[in-house]
């Protein structure tokens, strides 16, 4: 195989759809956009002060969503401070200790961050916006500890992090050499520069990172009153279509044939909402308002995903950040000592698929419904491409790979109403009679929820 050329894993660019904006097409677009949710924003005030039942119905709807929001800032802030306490002076000091223990300290404290999490959404009560955001800031921590442990570890051993024998040419970016040098000025494990790691829009520990001269402030509030108000109108979807409320909180009523039509509808247009929601609020938006505060200049989160014709590049350029992440943390690491691509592919989807998924999804439901339905399937798909095996690399044309990507989108969205009408049955319906505690955790409880019938 021809020597690869080697490149740096962070550099200063551009998102595509920064680039896009800032045509006079994108500028208009977002122009209509701002326009057209302020009026709908200044509507919903003044709708506010003329009926007291409209505020009192969205209310109802945000009290109940962000019920015990007040735990998750106190849950944020004590993990910050055990990390600071713990986990970066055990790490910074002692990182040189041997390599089988790698997978046994990051366990411990992967599984510390864990039972917090799960103490915190058991024995609290807390809403479903709450919870996501407990889940989110607990897999947020437990990725960049296991970061900061394998590269800490593979610089005081003085030698590149995740070099591996064999470089693989359909992954992306192989080598940190240019943010991965050595030097004697500085210390890359000083609090200030892990500090900043914790808030970067990165799951990589690097000694340096390219950076902005200055903020652009106006872009930083610009991409966040888009994301309020995509998650304003995402919120206002959930309220129409699954948790019909009173002025007291959720009351479980019957799913009537409207609701049906929006719930067909809704599986038809998921894969628009995943462009909405996943894509530009948080792909583009969110990472971009962070790297905007931070400075962080390396603003490739994402390549041009919409473009290709394999599912495996499709995977490597609509999460750049995850990409690089599960390619250098795990795979690599777990390649290493395996030697088998089968089982190193298999580890690392299945990491993603508990982790980055099935996990927030446990916390969601108060840990009240666990069966791991992502990572199942993250790990017949690892499978299915044999480690990394040519079958995987077939070329389709565009339009047929439009169609297989509309459809497995489709299957997600139909996976998701699934999700969101079975946390309405456990928030609505008792465990059946006769079912073990065991069975209920693993089976789902809307097939019994006596709250939810079709009607012709």
């Amino acid at each position: 195989m021809e020597k690869m050329v080697r490149k740096p894993l962070f550099k200063e660019r551009e998102s595509i759809l920064t680039h896009v904006f800032q045509t006079f097409f994108g500028q208009f677009v977002v122009s209509l956009y701002i326009i057209s949710s302020t009026y709908y924003l200044i509507n919903k005030i003044i709708s506010y002060l003329v009926e007291e039942s409209s505020w009192n119905e969205d209310w109802g709807l945000v009290s109940y969503t962000f019920k015990g929001f007040h735990y998750s800032l106190v849950l944020w802030m004590s993990y910050h401070v055990i990390v600071l306490l713990l986990v970066y002076p055990l790490v910074s000091r002692y990182g040189h200790f041997k390599s089988f223990m790698i997978p046994l300290v990051s366990s411990l404290f992967l599984s510390f961050f864990i039972t917090i999490s799960y103490l915190s959404v058991v024995l609290l009560d807390t809403g479903p916006s709450t919870r996501i955001s407990i889940a989110f800031e607990t897999v947020r921590i437990c990725a960049k500890i296991l970061s900061f442990v394998i590269t800490v570890y593979d610089l005081k051993k003085k030698r590149k992090p995740f070099e591996t024998e064999e470089e693989n040419a359909n992954l992306i970016l192989r080598d940190h050499e240019n943010n991965f040098c050595e030097s004697s000025s500085q210390n890359v494990t000083s609090i200030a520069h892990f500090l900043y790691f914790l808030f970067a829009p990165t799951g990589i520990y690097a000694p340096s990172y390219p950076k902005t001269k200055t903020t652009n402030w106006s872009r930083f509030f610009l991409l966040h009153y888009i994301n309020l108000t995509i998650f304003l109108f995402g919120l206002k979807i959930v309220q129409e279509s699954f948790l019909p409320l009173s002025s007291v909180g959720l009351k479980p009523i019957p799913i009537t044939l409207i609701n049906r039509q929006i719930f067909i509808f809704l599986a038809i247009t998921q894969p628009f909402h995943s462009l909405a929601f996943l894509f530009i609020g948080g792909q583009h938006n969110w990472c971009n308002s962070w790297a905007e505060l931070l400075k962080f200049s390396d603003r490739e989160f994402y390549t041009d995903h919409w473009s290709v014709t394999n599912a495996r590049d499709w995977f490597s350029r609509w999460n750049r950040i995850m990409q690089n992440y599960l390619y250098y943390i795990v795979y690599s690491p777990v390649n290493k000592y395996s030697r088998c691509k089968l089982t190193s592919s298999v580890v690392t989807m299945a990491f993603s698929g508990f982790l980055f998924h099935d996990f927030p999804l446990f916390v969601v439901f108060g840990f009240e419904y666990v069966f791991p339905v992502y990572t199942l399937v993250f790990v017949l798909s690892a499978f299915k491409t044999r480690g990394g095996d040519d079958n995987s690399k077939s070329k389709t044309s565009k339009l047929i790979s439009l169609i297989v990507f509309y459809i497995k989108k489709s299957l997600h969205g139909l996976l998701f109403l699934f999700f969101v009408l079975e946390l309405y049955s456990r928030n609505n319906c008792k465990r059946p009679e006769g079912t073990s505690l065991v069975a209920d955790l693993l089976l789902p409880r809307l097939v019994s929820c006596a709250s939810i019938h079709w009607e012709a």
